[in-house]
């Protein structure tokens, strides 16, 4: 009780160097199973879904992509450095 559930968020593919293909499970945003995330700069200080580093304005990250509405997890942000490290160990 009173704990807090960590989304579960995982790389499945990287297409090209500007997108990654990310299965993400959360109790309170809903599952996407192959969503397209984008690389962007981020615009606002955050935390990186998979490694909880912190993301500073002006850091490489991805986001979910947005086409029409956004996704509930659309202010996630996985920090751009640790996509190789991920990939690795996958």
């Amino acid at each position: 009780m009173g704990s807090k559930a960590e989304p579960i968020a995982r790389i499945l593919d990287q297409p090209t160097a500007q997108t990654l293909i990310v299965s993400w499970c959360d109790a309170r945003s809903g599952h996407y199973g192959y969503q397209t995330w984008r690389a962007v700069v981020a615009c606002v200080p955050g935390i990186c879904v998979l490694t909880g580093r912190s993301i500073k304005v002006g850091d490489a990250i991805y986001k979910p992509r947005v086409l029409g509405s956004a996704p509930a997890n659309a202010d996630a942000m996985i920090c751009a450095k640790s996509v190789g490290t991920i990939k690795q160990r996958n």
